[in-house]
Formats: C-alpha cells, sequence, structure tokens
C-alpha cells in the first residue's frame, strides 16, 4: 500500500469533482457467468469507471464492468435517544442494463442484464472499494461490507440494489437449541444464564421422576457455571413458592466429647440424610476432619433442634471432631444435589409449588473459573459462543471497540434468556443498561460505545475548521432539553410472584410480586442554574428498567444513574453541516474538533451522510454555553 492514511484522507478532502473510482464486488447464489450449473455463490465485479486489477492483487487481473449509474449513499445516526442500536440506512446502486431498441424506440432485445433480476441475491454480500482510478487496487479503501436487501427494477433500462448493513443478520433467535427430558416445556427454548447473579429465576423441570431442573444450558470443557472453592453451588438458593429449601446457618461451636455441633440464634430444623456441605466465613479452618466443599449427612443419632451430628456418608459411622472450631465456619444446608458443569441441579424430593433459585451465569474455566459480568462481555460470549445461534464470527466485531466497551462500562449485569428473543434484543438490554449504543461501520464491523461529552485531556479524531464547512450550512439540528431527575431500577426480579406460603410475611410476600428488587439509582443533577427544575422544560422520565446486577448494593446503579444526570443537566445540542468527503474516516462516535462561528469546542460524532457525489453531511453532540442576554434586551417600556 502506497497510499498512506494521511494521503487518503488528503484526497478526500479535495473537491467533490475530483474523480472517484468506485468498485463493487456483488455476491449471488446460483451460475456462474460462464455456466449453467448452480453451484453455490458467485461475484460479479461492476464499477462506475472502467477500472482492472493488477496480477498481483486479489482478485488478479480481474475487470470491472463499466455499468454503474448510481453510487449508493450512506447514513448512520444515533437513535432518538442517542442510546442503543444505532440506524443504518443506505441509498440505491443503480445500474444500466442496456437494451436493443428498433428504429421506432419499440424493445427488441431485453436488456443485457435481465437475467440478474431473476438471480438469488438477498441477503448476499456487497463490498464496495473507493479511490483514485490512477491508483493500485490496494491503495484503494473498503467503505462498504453490508447485505443486498433486494434487486428491483427501476424503469428506463436500469437495475437497482437495495443494500442494508450486517445488523438484520440480528434479528434472528438467540437460542434454537430446545429442552430435553420429558418436562412440561420438553421443546421450548433452552434457558441460558448470563451475568453476576440472577435473581428469582424458574429453572425448566426436565426430569419430572427424579426431579431434575435446568438453569442453564452449558458447554462442558469450555464453559460451566460459577463455582469456586468458596461459592461451590449453583444454584446458591432454591425456593419452593418463595420459601427457600435450603437455609444458612452460622455454627457457634462444636462439642467434641459428644461429636456435636450446635447453631444459634435460629433452629437448623434438619432431618435425618440432610445434605451439608461447609464452607468458611471468617474462619481459618474448619473443625478436623471436615473439608471445604465435601459431601456430609445429618445423621439420626443426637438430632435436636439445635444440635446435630454428620457422617461422611449417608448412614455412616459418626465424624470424630479432633479440635475446637477456629473461627466461624459457614454451613451452607442444601435440599437439592447441584451439577454446576452441566446447568442443573435436583430436588431431594417432589415439590408442591413452584421452584424458582438464584444463580450466577456462565463462566469460562474451572476451579475458579472467569465469570461473564459485563455488558461488553455478555454480548462477545453471546455472538461467538457454540451455545447459540450466533450468525457473525469474531472477524465482524471491532475488538478494539469492544475491548474499550468493557473498559468504560464494569458494571455488573445479568441476564435470563428463556423466551425467542433475537441477538439484537439483547445488544439492546445490554448497552441500555449501561448507556451505551451499538451499530455496524460501513465496513461491516459491530461496534460499541457510550455517549459522553468530551473533556479537556480528549484527543479529538478530526478537526474542521470554517473552511471545511459549507457555505450557510451549518445549523443546530435539535436542541436536547435538561432531565430534573435521573431514575434507574436494577437487579431484575426474572419471575415475579404472589407466593402462598403461610410462613412468610406481607414483606416478603410482596418483595417477590415486584419485577425488580430494592436497589435503586435516584439522581437529582445540580444542572443548569443550579435547579434542573427551574427549566421549566426539564423532564422527569418514568425509572428505567435496567439489567444491572449488583446483589450487595446499588452502589454502580447510584453511579450509573448520576453520570446519565450530569451528562443531561444542562441543555445540550446537537450541530449538523455539510461538508467533503473525509467523513468517510468517521465512526459513530469519535470525538471531533469543530471551528466555526456558530459553534467551535469538542464534540462527538453522532450522524453521517457519506456521498461519493456531492457534499456528506456531519451530526456533532455538544454543550453550547448558556448565554443569559441583559443589555442588548431592552426593559419594558423604554424606547
Amino acid at each position: 500500500m502506497s497510499i498512506s492514511d494521511a494521503q487518503y484522507r488528503r484526497w478526500l478532502e479535495r473537491s467533490a469533482k475530483a474523480p472517484r473510482c468506485a468498485l463493487f464486488e456483488l455476491t449471488f447464489l446460483g451460475a456462474d457467468p460462464d455456466s449453467s450449473l448452480v453451484s453455490g455463490e458467485h461475484k460479479v465485479y461492476i464499477s462506475n469507471m472502467p477500472y482492472i486489477t493488477g496480477g498481483d492483487d486479489d482478485p488478479a487481473h480481474q475487470e470491472f464492468d463499466y455499468c454503474v449509474l448510481e453510487e449508493p449513499s450512506f447514513t448512520r445516526r444515533m437513535g432518538e435517544q442517542l442510546e442503543g442500536r444505532s440506524t443504518q440506512s443506505y441509498g440505491e446502486l443503480i445500474i444500466s442494463n442496456e437494451c436493443t431498441l428498433g428504429d421506432d424506440g419499440q424493445l427488441l432485445e431485453a436488456g443485457v442484464r435481465e437475467d440478474w433480476l431473476s438471480m438469488n441475491w438477498d441477503g448476499r454480500r456487497i463490498r464496495m472499494w473507493l479511490g483514485d482510478p490512477g491508483w493500485a487496487f490496494p491503495d484503494f479503501r473498503l467503505v462498504l461490507d453490508g447485505r443486498i436487501v433486494d434487486i428491483f427494477d427501476p424503469g428506463g433500462y436500469k437495475i437497482g440494489f437495495r443494500i442494508s448493513d450486517k445488523a438484520a443478520l440480528l434479528d434472528r433467535p438467540l437460542m434454537t437449541a430446545v429442552l430435553d427430558g420429558d418436562g412440561p416445556e420438553a421443546g421450548q427454548p433452552m434457558p441460558l444464564a448470563y451475568g453476576h447473579t440472577l435473581h428469582n429465576i424458574r429453572p425448566r423441570l426436565i426430569d419430572r421422576v427424579d426431579q431434575v431442573y435446568r438453569i442453564s444450558t452449558t458447554e462442558p470443557g469450555v464453559e460451566e457455571l460459577w463455582r469456586s472453592a468458596f461459592y461451590f453451588e449453583n444454584p446458591f438458593r432454591v425456593r419452593e413458592n418463595g420459601v427457600p429449601l435450603a437455609f444458612d446457618l452460622y455454627m457457634t461451636g462444636t462439642t467434641i466429647g459428644t461429636n456435636t455441633m450446635t447453631t444459634a440464634p435460629m433452629l437448623h430444623g434438619f432431618v435425618e440424610n440432610t445434605r451439608l456441605r461447609f464452607y468458611l466465613s471468617g474462619g481459618d479452618a474448619l473443625p478436623a476432619p471436615l473439608v471445604v466443599g465435601t459431601d456430609y449427612w445429618v445423621i439420626a443419632a443426637g438430632l435436636t433442634t439445635t444440635d446435630f451430628r454428620v457422617a461422611a456418608t449417608r448412614g455412616g459411622s459418626v465424624i470424630v471432631l479432633t479440635m475446637n472450631q477456629v473461627g466461624t465456619p459457614y454451613i451452607a444446608s442444601t435440599g437439592w444435589d447441584a451439577d454446576p458443569a452441566n446447568g442443573t441441579f435436583q430436588l431431594a424430593g417432589n415439590p408442591a409449588g413452584t421452584i424458582t433459585c438464584d444463580c450466577w451465569g456462565l463462566a469460562f474455566g474451572s476451579g475458579t473459573p472467569t465469570q461473564i459480568n459485563t455488558a461488553g462481555e455478555v454480548i462477545e460470549e453471546a455472538l461467538t459462543s457454540s451455545l447459540t445461534n450466533t450468525p457473525l464470527t469474531s472477524g465482524d466485531i471491532d475488538a478494539a471497540s469492544l475491548a474499550d466497551f468493557v473498559a468504560l462500562c464494569p458494571q455488573k449485569v445479568g441476564i435470563y434468556v428463556t423466551e425467542r428473543m433475537t441477538f439484537a434484543d439483547l445488544l439492546d438490554r445490554m448497552v441500555l443498561s449501561v448507556g451505551g449504543w451499538w451499530g455496524f461501520s460501513r465496513d461491516g464491523l459491530l461496534q460499541f460505545g457510550r455517549l459522553d461529552l468530551p473533556d479537556s485531556a480528549t484527543v479529538p479524531v478530526y478537526s474542521f475548521v470554517n473552511d471545511d464547512v459549507a457555505r450557510r450550512s451549518m445549523k443546530m439540528i435539535r436542541r436536547i432539553l435538561p432531565r430534573a431527575e435521573v431514575k434507574l431500577r436494577g437487579h431484575i426480579n426474572w419471575f415475579p410472584q404472589d407466593p402462598t406460603a403461610g410462613s412468610l410475611d406481607s414483606y416478603e410476600r410482596a418483595f417477590y410480586a415486584m419485577p425488580y428488587e430494592e436497589l435503586t439509582g435516584n439522581s437529582s443533577p445540580t444542572s443548569w442554574e443550579d435547579d434542573p427544575a427551574s427549566h421549566l422544560g426539564a423532564a422527569r422520565p418514568e425509572p428505567m428498567l435496567t439489567y444491572l446486577s449488583n446483589s450487595t448494593s446499588s452502589a454502580e446503579t447510584q453511579t450509573e444513574a448520576d453520570r446519565r444526570a450530569d451528562l443531561m443537566q444542562e441543555p445540550n445540542m446537537i450541530f449538523g453541516f455539510d461538508t467533503h468527503q473525509a467523513v468517510y474516516l468517521l465512526k459513530i462516535g469519535d470525538p471531533v474538533e469543530v471551528e466555526h462561528p456558530k459553534y467551535t469546542g469538542l464534540a462527538i460524532v453522532v450522524g453521517l451522510t457519506e456521498r461519493i457525489r456531492g457534499r456528506s453531511q456531519v451530526e456533532v453532540f455538544c454543550r453550547k454555553q448558556a448565554v443569559h442576554p441583559e443589555t442588548d434586551i431592552p426593559e419594558a417600556g423604554v424606547p
């Protein structure tokens, strides 16, 4: 490549009348031009001016058919709320379809490309390169990697192609695998658990005889539900009609003489052959010979409401305690057997009510796996995992953009996929939880970001000076009024229910009926003129339900609420202007510098319209300094 990026930028900045050679590669399914055999995907090469590649190029010695009459334009824009999915729209690619006409103007022979209207183009790939007709092919830049929506006949002996980006590929179900077993939901989509903690999910019964429930699909050897030396059970809590089938106790002492363990202040309620596992909570060791993570069984001998003894096996010999307890070991009492590697658990008996549980999401590795916690990690796993019906590969994802998104948005999230959710739905739910956006670039890479106002430390990727802005084109497209408050709700209750168990009090009943736990982020911005409410148009939107998941505090939810409040604490603006073709170098979310009498400063690109011929357009998000004119406005009654 002899044309550097800087030289390419200067070439784009030149007059739009400079020759712009657009080369297109279109894919179709069917017979190739030299054969009637339908043999898979084939390609055609067309352009808006004559061009042939070199012998060392890929493709080599390829002649591009000079038939393009109108090149497509590209418009990309953040969503209306500057969050979630960015929108894409494409102009149409129009090519000639020369026909043979008689002296009277009547059509004698169909167009030379008439058969193209019958070929299978829909959903196939289209690529476009842009460069100077005198350049070698490696010096062209790929400016479009998208999909053909359909082919159409615009009349006038022409053929048209409608184009889209790859986002249409994500409107497909996340899961196609279905539940097995003899449960009532056999054949329904397999559940999938992602994230830090999932509260009160409804697992799926897959074995009615042995009472086996599935939490999530897994991939043995690669992924398993999170577990470690201290958190060995998944699920870590199981309920029947809201009442825990197992509960946690602290041991307050051991009596070596009688081999008895004591719990206080609560009653344990164990019965013979209750399975127990032990782990530490502040202590240095368990009383010997107890081992962390090993199964033990309560035996009938010495069993009271507060004291109990354990055996190494069902009906086995009493464990002999040889030393005093050090610290306070923590008992996990379970009425189920968990199989984290396979995403299932088994109840000790047949339940009479609805079974729900709390669990961890999928993770990598064994022993102490790396959990998939953040929105970016969940997205990456869903898009690249063999567990899902993914339409993309890692090569379709902008790795640098995703890595930056993961670092920028470290909040823990959690999502339980049970319905026929699409990939696009998953991406929307994840990025909206952290105030982000997603979309495809022209060159076909999936990108992510978060809208933040640039500060003095921000390095712009491009600078627009006054001469770059077409005369009288700079205008304020939209004024975004401030918000008087921001409210976020997190840590979803995945199965709101009205428990019937008599042992639950009114608070617990109300708790399980709520769609979220009581982890709420509220923020009142210290905004424009010190009080956002002084702006009569300041918005007070309804609380936003997010997928933020923090099982111990609402700190992450509150932090995100504060960030959004700060971003929207003053009137923000979107300016738009016409400029040269250098916008082909920009991406949605890029920080740019603008120097113009209507606005000067740093801004964020939120919209682009790129054209090969004519002017392109840019839209930027910024905060313009508030002005309070006094001397320019005459007082009442003063001429």
